[in-house]
């Protein structure tokens, strides 16, 4: 015996459900424990995503070879991109150690400061480049001065 409801409004209790066809929701669907989610629009993860080891979050082309790949093979994270340039895009750019002590920062400015064990070892400034501690080099070519 199936159920009808008609006209605008209309609560179905249910503990299961079997549709054949399209199902339209115009407010919000809230659902636990599903394994295929086909979504037009927005999502919101209230928990965050998971994405378990060798699984890739792709993004653009189509699923299987994605432009952009970001995923963790069990070793290594891994950001991958199959198209073009991988731009990164701010005003200051850090890369960090796993401590988060400052390994390089890249300002908007035009600067770059390169360090070794948190201390700035090299860095480039509107004069050149400025070294501290020793340079050494196999060989040297230009001016002394």
């Amino acid at each position: 015996m199936g159920v009808q409801i008609q006209g605008d409004t209309g609560n179905v209790i249910a503990t299961k459900g079997t549709f054949s066809g399209d199902v339209g929701i115009a407010g919000t669907l809230t659902y636990e424990d599903v394994t295929n989610i086909d979504s037009v629009g927005l999502i919101t993860a209230r928990d965050g995503i998971f994405i378990p080891d060798n699984e890739k979050l792709e993004i653009g082309n189509v699923a299987g070879s994605g432009d952009l790949q970001i995923y963790h093979n069990t070793s290594n994270s891994i950001i991958k991109n199959n198209t073009g340039e991988l731009e990164l895009r701010s005003n200051v750019l850090k890369i960090l150690g796993n401590t988060g002590a400052e390994a390089s920062v890249f300002n908007r400015t035009g600067s770059v400061d390169l360090m070794f064990n948190g201390v700035e070892k090299l860095a480039t400034d509107n004069g050149g480049v400025k070294i501290t501690g020793v340079c050494t080099a196999t060989s040297f070519s230009g001016n002394l001065t």
